[in-house]
């Protein structure tokens, strides 16, 4: 009888011990989808209803010197928080000792599905990242990786935020910064169509610390890739609009040509870029 009562206690002992001891399952706490990264866009193109390919993708902020990384659309209900990592450690063309920088709720990021890194950023610095997403306390696999470069911003001279009575064929001014390619583009505000896309390089020497360009030049220059056969079309009275001007540097690509904004699979190219925000102006009656 003693015996059966020994025998009877370790066995409630061993099934108490597995209950309160055991791991959750992968069914109770399943490992959760990372995000996919949106590179930069290999061609820069313009649409009337998505605006300008380098927001789409990671590409520079245009409020201040930040890189804005973003996502394709994440709806797994299985996952709560993202977690951002970020490395300028290369070795052999690869990025390595990524640190995490951020973490935050999915649903905070939802709508933009994008995120603005504001950490400790300097100018012409390599920066790439990666993403996992967190289900309770698992944590994803990593995200692919994207990478990105900022160069300095140029400022909007002419014409400025707000004006007003602006010739119909005004001559456009900024600052100069040091950039290989500037690339500026003027739309209509309200419907956003685009009536004016042109690349133009920095005089040669810097004399000057800004640079000027008449609307709807045309002289021959490399044109906007994805914008050859893009017609400049008269500004109209009394009607307003808005422009910017992004920066860039020339990458050589695998092939040994220059490209803008460059994306090779199989290459290892870091887009190189700024942008301006957009400014409103208002043509003369």
């Amino acid at each position: 009888m003693v015996k059966q009562f020994f025998l009877l206690t370790a066995l409630l002992f061993f099934s108490f011990s597995f209950l309160f001891n055991c791991t959750p399952t992968e069914q109770d706490d399943p490992k959760p989808v990372p995000p996919e990264l949106v590179p930069a866009d290999s061609l820069i193109s313009y649409s009337e209803t998505n605006g300008l390919s380098i927001d789409q993708g990671i590409g520079p902020s245009e409020s201040g010197n930040e890189i804005v990384l973003r996502w394709k659309n994440y709806t797994r209900v299985d996952a709560t928080e993202f977690i951002v990592y970020r490395t300028s450690e290369v070795f052999n063309e690869k990025p390595l000792n990524f640190k995490k920088i951020s973490r935050f709720p999915i649903f905070s990021a939802q709508n933009q599905n994008s995120f603005r890194d504001t950490v400790a950023l300097k100018l012409n610095t390599d920066y790439y990242y990666r993403m996992t997403a967190v289900s309770g306390s698992t944590e994803s696999e990593i995200s692919n990786v994207v990478s990105y470069n900022l160069i300095s911003k140029p400022a909007i001279s002419y014409p400025f935020s707000g004006s007003s009575d602006v010739s119909l064929s005004p001559i456009m001014e900024w600052s100069l910064v040091n950039a290989s390619e500037f690339l500026i583009f003027v739309r209509e505000k309200v419907s956003k169509k685009l009536v004016w896309g042109y690349i133009t390089h920095p005089p040669s020497g810097y004399a000057e610390q800004t640079q000027t360009l008449l609307y709807g030049s045309t002289q021959a220059e490399n044109p906007l890739y994805h914008m050859a056969t893009l017609t400049s079309l008269p500004l109209e009275r009394d009607k307003i609009y808005e422009w910017k001007v992004i920066s860039t540097q020339l990458t050589t690509g695998a092939d040994g040509q220059y490209q803008y904004y460059s994306r090779l699979s199989g290459y290892s190219i870091v887009t190189k870029g700024s942008s301006t925000p957009w400014v409103v102006f208002k043509t003369k009656s």
